[in-house]
C-alpha cells in the first residue's frame, strides 16, 4: 500500500510516476520540437483502437525515396528523435509515432495476453499505414519500438523495405 509516505526500501528511491495533462505534455512536446529545423506536420491518425499521434516531416525530397517510419522505446514517445531529426530527415520523409499508450496517443485498453497487446500493437500500425497511404517504407524501432518493428516486420513483409532495429528489446539472438 503506497500512502505517499516515505519509505526505506527501494521504493523511496525509484522516481515516482507523476501524471499530467495532455496541454502540458504538448507544451512540453512543442518546448522541444522547437530545436527541429526541418518543417513539420503533427497530427492524429485515426484507428479502430484510437489516435496515433504522428510526426511528419515536410521536407522537399525526391519522389522515390523510400519515406522512414520511427518507433520509439519504452516509455518514451517521438520526442527522443529531436537531437537526429534534422540529419535523418536529410533527403527523406520521415514519420514518427507516438506508440498507443505513449506520449500523446490514445489509452486503449489492452487484451490480457502478451499475443493479444501485439496483436492490438500490429494491427494499429496497419491501419496507420494504411490510413497515411504509405505502401513501402523502411521501418527504424527503438527498444520496445524495434520488437514491435520486427513482429510487424514478419507479419506485413510487403510494406517494410528494410528494417533498422536500434538496441530492440526481447531478443537475445538476431531473429
Amino acid at each position: 500500500q503506497d500512502d505517499g509516505s516515505e519509505s526505506s526500501g527501494l521504493g523511496s528511491y525509484l522516481p515516482r510516476w507523476r501524471p499530467t495533462s495532455s496541454t502540458d505534455l504538448g507544451l512540453a512536446e512543442k518546448r522541444v520540437l522547437k530545436f527541429v529545423q526541418t518543417p513539420l506536420k503533427l497530427y492524429n491518425t485515426l484507428t479502430s483502437y484510437g489516435r496515433i499521434w504522428t510526426l511528419q516531416t515536410k521536407n522537399e525530397v525526391p519522389e522515390n525515396k523510400v519515406p522512414l517510419v520511427m518507433l520509439h522505446g519504452m516509455g518514451a514517445g517521438i520526442g527522443i528523435w529531436v537531437l537526429n531529426l534534422d540529419s535523418i530527415a536529410r533527403g527523406r520523409r520521415v514519420y514518427a509515432i507516438d506508440l498507443l499508450g505513449f506520449g500523446r496517443s490514445s489509452r486503449p485498453k489492452f487484451p490480457d495476453s502478451v499475443e493479444g497487446v501485439e496483436e492490438q500493437y500490429l494491427s494499429s500500425l496497419e491501419q496507420w499505414r494504411s490510413e497515411n497511404q504509405l505502401e513501402r517504407f523502411t521501418l527504424l524501432g527503438h527498444s520496445f519500438g524495434g520488437y514491435l518493428a520486427t513482429l510487424y516486420a514478419r507479419k506485413y513483409p510487403q510494406h517494410v523495405a528494410h528494417l533498422v532495429l536500434a538496441d530492440p528489446w526481447g531478443y537475445s539472438k538476431i531473429p
